[in-house]
């Protein structure tokens, strides 16, 4: 149901006494620890004034907005993304709009693959190395928590969910014509205002445009195959391998399933093979447009068809960016087999693994050193180990079986559709994963929160209009 979420004000005031204590506290942890590790003093004073600016309004779907915003900005306080961070405050105007927003809790069958996931890294902090590191890292899973938990409780909303996702398009667009300026300009390989994570984020809104795309008719269909070639000629203009695999890869999923279950897109199984088909025709003449304006994207691309293998050049540097992460791999992989049970600690291989590399010195100070180990599954073997990376491969498998089976018992309409498009994203996500490991920290595993959050949204949408019993 689409509950209203008022504009509102603090109820009383020791309502406002108590979110001012909260506020002055969490600016106080903030600046001593930016302080403590030489983060920036411009980005505390962004960070405070955001959250300040959130209080003032008191306004959570604000705040979830201003979240999917912070997606887009590169910008790290000490060693947390802006998002991580933001979520908290986040948390903050929940507290306050708890009540004008109806809050009730909800059942899914995610909270028990969640809570098992949870439980099985615990164990990891045991072998940290560095206990206070990975401690403070686990505020990411804190914004994970933070990020799904709330999404869920306010994305019943059909026309917030659409607000939600407007905003994470409309900044996809934007960043990519931004990688399209600078590379006139010259940049040899541009991220935009957005960085590095924009090359999953645009992958994603590549795949979720096409499924709307899918959804629609008409002009309606053609405005979102311009804006999916649009942010496609960005993502190409990255020249980012990983995540034009992973994209495509979704793409394949998501039209296989259509041409099963036609009914959700009420089209015939053909139509959809030959719109999926046109789809991809389209990125390949997309592809050769972006090697027009940057030869270096048709290097990168036919690097894709060599063998890896780790070359290593006389003067000490590797021949691709593939080899380099070999490297990481074997260390990554050599960390797990020192401690294959409960691994080395969670979230601290990147302070660690010198204690695992079995290479020259100049190798692992130039492509191991302070960097995570690249792959998630690898990294919950190795940060977490048998038992840690089991709890999380049961949250992994029991979120997939739980989008399709939503898409499959919603009804035809919003809701389905809605259903569809987060399946998109979540199996972007999944199939990434054997790329990245950027959905365990930072800026993914918060969007990977709001997404799970969108989901259980839908699926409690999904029960207000059936007599289904809650899971």
């Amino acid at each position: 149901m689409d509950s209203a979420l008022p504009h509102s004000i603090f109820a009383d005031y020791s309502e406002r006494l108590l979110v001012l204590i909260l506020v002055v506290a969490l600016s106080i942890a903030f600046t001593i620890l930016v302080i403590s590790t030489g983060g920036s003093w411009p980005g505390v004073l962004l960070l405070l004034g955001t959250g300040l600016a959130i209080l003032a309004i008191s306004n959570l779907r604000l705040a979830l907005v201003l979240l999917i915003a912070s997606l887009y900005w590169d910008i790290h306080l000490s060693i947390f993304s802006s998002s991580v961070l933001i979520s908290l405050l986040v948390l903050l105007a929940f507290i306050v709009d708890r009540e004008r927003i109806g809050w009730r809790s909800s059942s899914s069958q995610l909270h028990l693959p969640l809570g098992v996931f949870l439980i099985s890294i615990l164990p990891s902090l045991i072998n940290s190395s560095w206990l206070f590191y990975s401690a403070a890292k686990m505020l990411n899973l804190v914004a994970f928590i933070i990020a799904f938990g709330i999404t869920a409780v306010i994305a019943r909303s059909i026309h917030f969910r659409w607000q939600l996702g407007t905003v994470f398009i409309v900044f996809a667009v934007a960043n990519s014509l931004d990688i399209l300026r600078m590379t006139i300009m010259g940049a040899s390989r541009p991220f935009g205002f957005g960085g590095i994570m924009f090359v999953d984020y645009s992958a994603m809104a590549v795949c979720l445009c096409l499924a709307v795309a899918m959804l629609k008719t008409g002009i309606s269909r053609l405005r979102f195959l311009m804006i999916a070639s649009i942010i496609a000629l960005g993502l190409i203009l990255t020249q980012t391998r990983n995540t034009w695999i992973s994209g495509l890869a979704t793409l394949i999923v998501m039209i296989v399933y259509l041409y099963y279950r036609p009914e959700v897109v009420s089209m015939r199984p053909r139509s959809i093979a030959f719109l999926g088909g046109g789809a991809i025709s389209i990125l390949l003449v997309i592809a050769l447009l972006a090697t027009a304006i940057n030869p270096r994207v048709e290097r990168k691309a036919t690097e894709l068809t060599t063998v890896p293998s780790l070359d290593i050049k006389k003067i000490g540097a590797v021949s691709n960016s593939i080899s380099s992460r070999l490297l990481i791999w074997d260390t990554a992989w050599r960390a797990f087999l020192s401690h294959p049970w409960i691994g080395i600690g969670i979230y601290s291989f990147p302070q660690s693994s010198q204690n695992y590399a079995r290479m020259p010195k100049f190798l692992f100070q130039r492509y191991v050193k302070g960097l995570s180990p690249h792959q998630t599954y690898l990294a919950m073997l190795a940060e977490t180990g048998i038992i840690g990376a089991l709890g999380f491969l049961y949250l992994i498998l029991s979120v997939v079986r739980f989008a399709f089976r939503t898409i499959r018992l919603s009804p035809k309409g919003p809701i389905q559709e809605h259903a569809l498009l987060v399946t998109a994203g979540l199996t972007y996500c999944v199939i990434s994963m054997f790329f990245t490991d950027a959905w365990l920290w930072g800026q993914g595993i918060v969007l990977l929160g709001v997404l799970l959050g969108i989901l259980v949204g839908v699926d409690n949408g999904r029960k207000a209009t059936t007599a289904e019993p809650a899971c």
